[in-house]
């Protein structure tokens, strides 16, 4: 990714995961610094989340009401991270495209449900999570099978939201299959 970066974003940190055969590539910013340009149409939906709200650190739920987002619903998914359970997160929008590459659980449901639970993938779930509340999104590259059980290439953004402007309370994540 650094040879083919156009922006000069760094990212903080760079982390591989491959969990339930999905494989993929995670790079975390800071949230006040865009994607790099391989993110393409989701630089501009990264514009759109830190524009609605600029007197926050986190935009809040209430910042992007459903208007906002026209053109991104089939996309999108917000997860409620207060109301979840340590075992489970609670989806509070899923689009149909989005479950189309990724179905209807999280990774953390996802990496609950497995047979057996690798370490190595409970940690890197950790890390996500510590990084996404420490004042950082990611940007992911990677495969994901979708409904036809093929791999396809996809992006995504994973964006904290806050009902407070400061505590992460969602994550709002919006994803695009790549050719």
């Amino acid at each position: 990714m650094d040879k083919e970066r156009k922006t000069g974003n760094s990212p903080v940190d760079q982390r591989i995961v491959k969990v339930n055969g999905k494989k993929y590539t995670s790079y975390y910013f800071p949230l006040n610094q865009a994607p790099p340009d391989e993110a393409g149409v989701l630089v501009d939906f990264y514009h759109l989340w830190r524009n609605s709200n600029l007197e926050k650190d986190i935009p809040s739920r209430k910042d992007l009401p459903f208007e906002k987002l026209t053109g991104w619903h089939s996309y999108i998914r917000i997860v409620d991270m207060e109301n979840s359970t340590p075992k489970e997160d609670k989806i509070i929008v899923s689009g149909e495209r989005f479950n189309e590459y990724f179905g209807k659980q999280t990774m953390r449901t996802e990496i609950n449900n497995r047979e057996e639970t690798d370490a190595a993938v409970l940690e890197e779930y950790q890390e996500f999570l510590n990084h996404i509340h420490n004042g950082q999104y990611a940007f992911v590259i990677g495969h994901a099978p979708n409904i036809d059980s093929r791999l396809h290439r996809v992006i995504w953004l994973d964006l904290p939201l806050s009902n407070d402007g400061t505590n992460v309370s969602h994550l709002l994540s919006v994803l695009v299959p790549l050719k």
